[in-house]
Formats: structure tokens, sequence, C-alpha cells
């Protein structure tokens, strides 16, 4: 789903088994840039519960001071600012003169169907992650390295997993069982995802 305009979605998570855990959205790229989704929204979902979640497809770019970014970790954000596909799609990212990093310089760029982080030369090598984020959270998360630009797809794909997840923890998606996608059908907003008591999800439109 190419999400370049601003729109209204909710997800409701229901848990119908006698399991008790979180309900975990995230976000996949489905094309461009390499790295790792970051556990978007988290919730605890107890057998009989229900709780929806409602987002906007406002983009944000991210970035943090988080050492070697790896699976299990919380993606800690230092700046996150708003980013547009269709206008300030472009930023560059850098080491402030106060300590840490910041982004500088948000402009139009010639990426089509992404957003661009190029990163100066006062990056440090492997201690600084960035990404893009949607809703106040981040969403997507890779290691950056000095005198290079990196592009982040807007086109996501939701999914949604079931265990134990803290909000902002780097995903490795291999290692995750029984995740399920979540696919809006033309001119539907709202979705349910249903844990069952087979351990696995089913997802409908509402």
């Amino acid at each position: 789903m190419d999400e370049t305009l601003q729109t209204q979605y909710t997800i409701t998570f229901r848990n119908n088994s006698t399991t008790d855990g979180s309900a975990c959205l995230f976000q996949r790229p489905s094309e461009l840039g390499q790295g790792f989704p970051i556990a978007w929204f988290v919730t605890p979902l107890p057998p009989g519960n229900q709780v929806p979640f409602s987002w906007a497809t406002d983009y944000r770019f991210v970035c943090g001071q988080t050492g070697k970014l790896s699976p299990g970790m919380i993606f800690t954000m230092t700046e996150m600012i708003p980013a547009d596909p269709k206008a300030v799609n472009t930023v560059t990212l850098t080491s402030s003169i106060y300590g840490g990093v910041v982004f500088k310089d948000p402009h139009p760029g010639p990426i089509v169907g992404g957003l661009a982080i190029a990163v100066d030369s006062s990056i440090p090598e492997n201690q600084v992650s960035a990404g893009i984020g949607m809703s106040g959270f981040p969403t997507f998360g890779l290691q950056v390295q000095p005198n290079m630009t990196f592009i982040f797809s807007t086109k996501a794909e939701y999914w949604v997993a079931f265990g134990s997840f803290t909000c902002g923890q780097v995903l490795d998606v291999s290692t995750l069982q029984g995740a399920a996608k979540i696919t809006f059908p033309a001119g539907i907003k709202k979705m349910a995802a249903i844990w069952n008591a087979t351990n696995s999800w089913t997802i409908l439109a509402e």
C-alpha cells in the first residue's frame, strides 16, 4: 500500500485464546533499503480482551545514538522531525556541537516514493542509527555510516505478532512465530486482528 498521503487507519486487536501475551504491530518496507523493523505499537492482550489502535500516515525522520544496532535492543530516539514523501523528503544527519546527533537542512530531494537521509562525515562509524517513524514512534531503522545516503520506502506493509515485546524493540522478523500481514482492502480503513486458540491470527475487515 503506497502511503504517500496522510490517512487515518484503525486496527482492533482481540485475544480469543487462553494465552496471555502482547500484540505487536510493526511495519516492513516492501522495497528499498535494508535494516530492521521496530516494534511500533505494543499492547498487553490478555485472554478475552480487545484493544484498538489508530494512527495517521504522518511520516517522521528519526535518529539515535544506539551503538551497534541489533535485534532485541530498544531503539531510543534522540531526535524526530517531520517528513513528507511529496515535499520535504530529504535530510542530512550530522553531529551536534553540543554532543549527540541532529538533523539539518530538510528539503525536497530527487528521490521518488521514499525518504532519504544523507549522513555527513561527522557521524562516527557503528555508533548511530537512523530511520523513519509514523504517529510519533519509530517504525524502521538501520545502522548508518558516514558519507552515505540511506533511502527508506514509504510503501509500508503492516504486520502483527503475538508474544513478549517492548515498544521500540528492534525486531528480527525471521524469528517471529505466527506473524501475519494486515492488508487494508480498497476503501477500508478499519481492520481486526484476532489471536486464536490455534496460535494464529485471523485478519478481518470491520
